[in-house]
């Protein structure tokens, strides 16, 4: 089952799904607005074959990205440089745990020019709070609270 909504390129084409079910999905093509039916098997077909893949928003318009960072401290935009960095290299190439990940974060890490040390269980956090975030890159910031904490 797919959630609602959510993104894949399907052949070279974005789509989104309208319905999914245990056996059979229905996916609409977002530039035309036709649809297409898929039961599970064809859906795995297509997906070993490299045709049907989840949809990451990786790369970022770089005149939205300013104006949107425009807001944060030069530290915080270093801070979430990094994770949108690591969080995307994670996806891209899903990676066993171990020392397969630890060298994948620390190539990315030295290609970005930093030389902290980053965990490979914080950034498997990082991509699973991006995940649920739908895309959200400021879901990676700190101190991001949905209720306020007032202190007494």
């Amino acid at each position: 089952m797919f959630k609602i909504n959510s993104k894949f390129i399907l052949d070279n084409t974005l789509v989104s799904v309208t319905y999914s079910s245990s056996c059979y999905s229905v996916f609409r093509d977002v530039k035309h607005g036709t649809e297409s039916g898929y039961n599970n098997y064809q859906l795995q077909r297509l997906h070993k074959k490299g045709l049907l893949k989840p949809m990451v928003f990786s790369e970022i318009d770089e005149e939205l990205a300013r104006a949107t960072y425009a807001f944060l401290a030069e530290s915080q935009k270093r801070e979430l440089n990094i994770k949108i960095a690591l969080v995307n290299q994670f996806i891209a190439a899903p990676v066993k745990a171990g020392e397969e990940a630890n060298q994948l974060i620390g190539e990315t890490l030295k290609l970005l020019g930093e030389d902290c040390c980053v965990g490979e269980s914080t950034v498997r956090g990082w991509v699973t709070k991006y995940r649920k975030s739908q895309g959200n890159v400021f879901s990676l910031l700190e101190g991001r609270r949905k209720k306020p904490n007032f202190a007494s």
